[in-house]
């Protein structure tokens, strides 16, 4: 029997490894020549086995390379050893657009081995046609796939230099490291946009190149990759790396940047709107960013709109008048009272409805909400709700009133004197904090009083603060400097602290009350104090026999570094000479 006939008969057996055999050794006879063979061949083509079918299809497309339709059906087999097959089997017809199709076409299987081998064959066929599929290809989730593509685009366009960059960042090898170093060096140089992609991909897939492609995107000096420096600022978990891409891309073009945060202001994808919407609320171009701050505030996320609301409400713009009167009944505080807070900047006559529903609401978030509402709204609605809301239940209304009543001027100066009596040191403060910008005897008598006598530190401490818009200018005395005097002696370091501030910024102090200061065993007064001393311009102050210049002395000699330094400066800046002592020996 000879060896064809023997190969023919082995076609027909129940064993696997003889049909396995038959369908290799019969690929030695050509088909076109023996019948027997081409009907074996096609019917081992269909064997269940996909080994069987795999050299079936070998055999067969060795011999007959024009038969197109042969290679897309193992294109399409359901064995991704017989599509391999197949793949690798096209990449030896050139000239044929038919067959580069096919192979695009199995550039998207969903087997890594079947892709690669497509994209190592459009290679080998040199089709142009297939640079599109091919530079899509370099985007891979298999690095193999990544490098077959590269190596294939270099094949194809093997007068163009990125293509070996390109399949150096997908090495393997022991260099790996330095390769990729190099290769992105190189790339940089290219200024080839082509490869923004593929460096965008491998941002996300390799940490340790991240820094170094994103500085290799920022050298491309071209509009294109602004939307890649935008994906790495709304997608990287590195805030440094975040910061750097948004500033490069607004660097090359603002009006484009806008353009690619915009594309994800989209409601089927929320979660990418969500940080969308922060870069643009950090962007530091008001003007051109608040129509898309107000696109953001239709999308269906309560998250967003908050956000989104309270960039263009610190940028002093107003949304649309209809789109807050639904904000303003939206359940969440924070959204809602922003909304309020807008509406009463910005169209002052719709807030006595709004404002009516909030107070009758009894709700305390909703109380506060008008509260920091009358900030921006006219006396008249200021006289209407704000003795209403001073007696509030709720101690967060009558803090956040005496916020908002500060910028109303004397006329504000009744309740807030009312709020010095309240039960919480926290409303005290800000009724304090805010008495402070009112000069009047009324106003600088309570002052005293809380900066004398309140039981707690901190109401004192912002009591000695207030009072320095409260004295008269230069070395004049008045109850109010006579005040501060005495709190320097006060038991809170905070008061004593504030105080002495307050009447070196406001009093000039002569050289007798530096030397009376400086004896206070204080280190933050003495800080203060050499602070004063070193920029102040009055050269009395400092004579090198008085006992302040002694202090300064002992003090650069300190093994306190911040004393010894700052008393050090000081000297210098008297142009005396410091101590040769090292600071802390």
């Amino acid at each position: 029997m000879s060896s064809l006939e023997e190969n023919l008969q082995r076609a027909q057996s129940d064993e696997l490894f003889d049909r396995v055999r038959a369908a290799e050794r019969l690929g030695e006879y050509d088909p076109q020549q023996h019948e027997a063979v081409r009907e074996t061949l096609l019917k081992l083509f269909q064997d269940q086995a996909a080994e069987v079918r795999q050299l079936a299809f070998y055999s067969l497309a060795q011999w007959q390379k024009d038969d197109l339709e042969m290679y897309q059906k193992a294109a399409q087999d359901e064995a991704y050893l017989v599509r391999t097959a197949a793949a690798e089997m096209l990449g030896t017809i050139s000239n044929n657009s038919a067959a580069s199709e096919i192979l695009i076409t199995l550039l998207k299987d969903p087997y890594y081995s079947v892709r690669a081998t497509a994209a190592e064959a459009l290679g080998q066929q040199e089709a142009f046609l297939a640079l599109p599929a091919l530079q899509d290809a370099l985007l891979d989730s298999d690095q193999w796939v990544r490098y077959s593509a590269a190596e294939s685009l270099n094949q194809i366009e093997s007068d163009n230099e990125i293509w070996p960059h390109v399949m150096a960042l997908h090495s393997t090898g022991g260099q790996e490291s330095h390769e990729q170093a190099e290769a992105l060096r190189q790339l940089s140089e290219s200024n080839d946009r082509r490869v923004i992609p593929t460096l965008l991909f491998l941002f996300k897939q390799d940490m340790s190149l991240q820094q170094d492609i994103l500085d290799t995107l920022t050298t491309f000096h071209d509009y294109l990759v602004i939307p890649a420096l935008i994906d790495i600022a709304l997608f990287t978990e590195k805030p440094h790396l975040r910061e750097t891409a948004l500033i490069a891309a607004q660097t090359l073009s603002i009006p484009e940047t806008l353009r690619a945060l915009e594309h994800w202001l989209d409601p089927d994808y929320l979660e990418y709107a969500q940080r969308a919407v922060e870069l643009l609320a950090r962007l530091p171009m008001p003007k051109q960013v608040r129509p898309l701050l107000k696109q953001a505030l239709n999308l269906p996320d309560q998250w967003i709109r908050t956000v989104a609301l309270n960039a263009l409400e610190k940028q002093g713009a107003a949304a649309d008048l209809e789109v807050l009167t639904v904000l303003t009944k939206d359940p969440s505080p924070d959204l809602a009272t922003t909304a309020l807070i807008n509406l009463s900047r910005h169209y002052p006559d719709q807030l006595p409805r709004h404002a009516k529903a909030f107070v009758q609401s009894h709700t305390p978030w909703k109380e506060e909400a008008v509260a920091l509402a009358l900030r921006y709204a006219p006396q008249e609605w200021v006289v209407q709700y704000a003795p209403l809301l001073i007696k509030s239940p709720h101690a967060n209304t009558r803090e956040s009133l005496c916020k908002s009543l500060r910028y109303h001027g004397s006329s504000a100066q009744p309740l807030l004197l009312r709020a010095l009596n309240d039960d919480e040191h926290w409303v005290r403060q800000e009724a304090i904090d805010s008495l402070g910008a009112i000069v009047h005897p009324e106003a600088t008598k309570a002052l005293i009083h809380h900066l004398l006598h309140d039981e707690d530190f901190m109401v004192r401490a912002v009591a000695a603060q207030a009072l320095e818009k409260h004295l008269k200018p230069n070395r004049s005395e008045s109850e109010a400097t006579r005040a501060l005097r005495k709190a320097l002696n006060d038991s809170s370091a905070s008061v004593r602290l504030q105080a002495v501030r307050s009447l070196i910024a406001r009093k000039r102090p002569d050289l007798k009350d530096i030397e009376q200061w400086f004896k206070i065993p204080d280190k933050a007064i003495q800080l203060a104090l050499m602070a004063y001393l070193q920029r102040s311009e009055d050269p009395t102050l400092l004579p090198c026999e008085s006992p302040v210049y002694a202090q300064l002395e002992t003090h650069a000699q300190s093994n306190d570094l911040q004393l010894a330094a700052a008393a050090q400066q000081v000297l210098i800046r008297c142009e005396h000479k410091a101590p040769t002592n090292p600071v802390g020996q």
